[in-house]
């Protein structure tokens, strides 16, 4: 099974073996990848893909580069012999195709989340522990000023961001201040202007 790490730095796993930076050989392949992989399940047309890396080329260009790029990352994600390709090309249209064994660990840190933060029962304060623990560092670090990430990016840290929120809330509830103090300086070294998160550490630290 293959493990894709995009929380705190893309990293790729292979049965728990991390493949180096030197396997991709061109960082363009482990873009294109990473691209993909934000993109879930839906096939990608390649004008996309074009418009994301090779706005400066013409189309034949841009295919020619995109043609090396995907040959180079499925040297990569391909197992010998495999019957099938982990990069699907239907149409001029570009999908990853994860195996059910495959995991992401963004994908899994947001179903965390939606869970947890949809639970009002007794259990929700584990829950949103739990959740906020899958959340390893800011989402593809590597493409920060990247435009084709940033809507990603946005919801990741704003799920983050309700996660802590609604942690710190339980953390009243619970009467653990110490703990809201804790989360509430998590909240805000990812959003250092949240002033919901600025009372909540006054009101923890009045408490």
């Amino acid at each position: 099974p293959l493990r894709f790490e995009l929380l705190g730095g893309f990293r790729v796993r292979r049965a728990g073996w991390e493949l180096d930076e030197s396997s991709w050989k061109r960082p363009m392949a482990a873009r294109v990848v990473r691209f993909l992989l934000i993109q879930g399940a839906a096939a990608v047309p390649e004008d996309a893909l074009f418009e994301a890396f090779w706005s400066d080329r013409d189309a034949d260009a841009a295919r020619q580069h995109l043609t090396v790029a995907i040959s180079r990352a499925r040297k990569v994600l391909d197992l010998p012999g495999a019957e099938e390709s982990a990069i699907e090309v239907r149409e001029r249209t570009y999908r990853l195709a994860l195996r059910e064994r495959d995991s992401v660990d963004s994908v899994e840190f947001e179903a965390a989340a939606a869970a947890a933060l949809a639970d009002a029962g007794p259990g929700r304060l584990a829950a949103l522990r739990r959740a906020a623990a899958l959340w390893t560092g800011e989402p593809l670090p590597e493409d920060r000023y990247a435009e084709w990430s940033a809507a990603w990016r946005a919801r990741l840290v704003g799920t983050y961001s309700d996660l802590l929120g609604a942690l710190i809330e339980s953390h009243f509830a619970a009467a653990e201040h110490d703990e809201a103090i804790r989360v509430g300086r998590r909240l805000l070294a990812v959003e250092p202007l949240n002033e919901a998160a600025h009372r909540s550490l006054m009101v923890a630290y009045a408490r």
